[in-house]
């Protein structure tokens, strides 16, 4: 740039003096990188490739925007604390749920075991779905599981609180399921799940398309 001073000799070349002005203004060039960082700030078509790079262990390109968001935000903060009862609560916090954790020295379980109550939080489908449905226990297993102490093993318990025209908050009722040794595939929940949850719910069409494969 003319306006800069000049650090080259006076046998300087022409290729030299070019790259001195192409690369004189560099450091006033307002930078753009920050905010590519930034879980508040990135476009959304961006989200995914952040989700990535700070490896957010619970992930699909089918939540919505604010969702996405939260669950990036937390990932640092899970990935520091990974291992114990904080990072299972703001895991499960980060997609959609509220946890309730019960530890097995707590309620005289058997050792190196713990009982999350998942309570639905977020609406991550439409409207119209019932927040207690087969992806909501998929996710929080997926949640819980990436977060937990590796030895330890877990009964997850989903339930959703309603609010009643007036206020009034209606009690909360939840489906038990146990995970304790053998695992459970989280992309596809086990019949008994399906069959409760239905059953609690009065969602035939999520029962039948769960166990056929079918989707609408």
């Amino acid at each position: 740039m003319s306006d800069l001073p000049t650090l080259l000799p006076e046998n300087r070349s022409a290729l030299e003096v070019t790259l001195e002005r192409a690369t004189g203004g560099v450091g006033r060039i307002d930078p753009v990188f920050a905010w590519l960082w930034d879980p508040d700030r990135i476009p959304a078509s961006l989200l995914s490739y952040l989700a990535w790079a700070l490896s957010v262990d619970v992930w699909d390109s089918r939540w919505p925007e604010p969702i996405k968001r939260e669950a990036i935000r937390n990932a640092i903060a899970i990935h520091r604390i990974k291992g114990t009862r904080k990072a299972v609560e703001l895991a499960v916090q980060s997609v959609g749920g509220r946890a309730q954790i019960t530890e097995w020295w707590e309620d005289g379980s058997a050792p190196h075991t713990f009982t999350v109550t998942a309570l639905a939080a977020a609406q991550f489908e439409d409207d119209d779905s019932p927040l207690l449905n087969p992806g909501f226990y998929s996710r929080m297993i997926a949640a819980v599981t990436a977060a937990k102490p590796v030895r330890e093993h877990f009964e997850m318990r989903v339930g959703a609180s309603y609010q009643l025209e007036g206020g009034l908050a209606a009690s909360t009722s939840s489906v038990a399921v146990t995970r304790r040794h053998a695992p459970i595939d989280a992309g596809r929940p086990t019949r008994a799940l399906v069959a409760g949850l239905a059953a609690h719910l009065g969602a035939v069409a999520v029962l039948r398309a769960s166990l056929t494969g079918e989707h609408t």
